[in-house]
């Protein structure tokens, strides 16, 4: 059936909270917003009900949430989402992809949407996933591109990292960078780095904004806009249609509760596990903006410094969202013209690390998996 944004079923009010802990949970709310708003904008010709979402049963008895978009017989690309966000953000460029030749596979990480959720997760399991999906929407040794949007750049990276041979192109669009990296901070680190410390309290609130969110949603979406980038904030609420497709995005990222978003951030600002110049092999773009707060320019340069193969494509008046909309035909264009020329991988896979015993190595024939409309 189609898909639609769900409404959280908690009962939702106004909870007073003291000084110190209503600052918090204010800078809390403003700095979710605003990942969400990089990571889950939707554009206003798209319905939330136009793409049934699907599950894909993995090997471990986990399903993985996606929705397809573009042409379904065109070149196979996966989209990762913002950290975090839902699979709803590729709304944003629908107009574009119904127009190109690319099949688009939006898919949502563990904890997000309908995907389900594991406590246990790393950014380098996330490969295994990404192998059982492709074996069930095409075939199991198919090659296809991704692309990482702000957050999901590392998700991206680690699939490039994995699969040299399989993965055509590798585009970093608004990409954040990995804690240490040699770049200007961000103006969401400091709340991502204070998550990573105290994790069960962000969870917390992170649930308790999700029932503001509820409650006052325009509210919740005027305040937060002060933070965000001029071109940003033109984009979003100078449309109604947009602001409400946005908070759509956000219901469906907790969908299934707070911790599969708290894991994503704090996963984001934790020891990614690899260093981004692993995938070095895969020819790659980097997509950044030069009036973006949350993914700094300095943060696309160290990824194209980290990737020799990268073309490095800047949008001086590009804020975080921005520079994604801006910039879609020349994004879609890598992919399209890599998939008019023979591919050509660059060296076998490395392989997929994995979490534990219950994770078993890339094996030769891959379990088999089954992709079902969500009920």
């Amino acid at each position: 059936m189609p898909l639609h944004g769900r409404v959280l079923s908690s009962p939702a009010r106004s909870l007073p909270l003291p000084g110190a802990a209503g600052a918090t949970l204010a800078a809390c709310g403003a700095w979710l917003v605003g990942w969400f708003v990089g990571g889950c904008c939707a554009s206003t010709a798209w319905a939330s009900d136009a793409h049934a979402g699907r599950l894909c049963q993995l090997s471990d008895g986990r399903q993985l949430h996606y929705a397809e978009y573009g042409d379904p017989d065109g070149a196979l690309v996966l989209y990762f989402h913002g950290t975090p966000g839902s699979h709803h953000e590729v709304g944003l460029i629908h107009d574009e992809l119904e127009a190109s030749q690319l099949r688009l596979v939006s898919v949502n990480r563990p904890g997000m949407g309908r995907s389900t959720f594991d406590p246990d997760r790393r950014m380098v399991d996330w490969p295994h996933d990404v192998e059982q999906l492709v074996a069930a929407v095409a075939e199991p040794s198919a090659p296809f591109g991704v692309i990482g949007f702000s957050g999901g750049a590392a998700y991206a990276l680690a699939c490039a990292r994995a699969f040299p041979d399989r993965v055509t192109h590798l585009a970093l669009v608004s990409g954040h960078a990995p804690p240490g990296a040699h770049a200007t901070p961000g103006s969401q680190d400091e709340a991502i780095a204070w998550m990573r410390r105290r994790p069960v309290l962000g969870e917390g609130l992170i649930g308790l904004f999700a029932c503001r969110l509820e409650t006052h949603p325009a509210r919740v979406v005027q305040r937060v806009s002060q933070t965000w980038s001029p071109a940003d904030r033109r984009l979003v609420l100078n449309d109604p249609q947009l602001k409400r497709r946005l908070l759509e995005n956000l219901r469906e990222a907790v969908h299934c509760g707070p911790e599969g978003v708290a894991r994503d951030i704090v996963l984001l600002g934790s020891c990614w596990g690899f260093a981004p110049s692993e995938a070095r092999a895969v020819p790659a773009s980097v997509w950044q903006g030069g009036c973006d707060p949350i993914a700094t320019p300095s943060m696309g340069r160290y990824f194209h410094r980290c990737l020799p193969r990268s073309t490095w494509h800047f949008d001086p008046a590009g804020g975080h969202v921005t520079t994604f909309k801006n910039n879609v035909p020349g994004i879609l264009a890598q992919f399209q013209r890599r998939a008019e020329t023979p591919f050509v991988g660059a060296s076998p896979s490395i392989g997929v690390e994995t979490a534990g015993p219950s994770r078993p190595v890339r094996a030769a024939t891959l379990p088999a998996v089954a992709a079902r409309s969500v009920e």
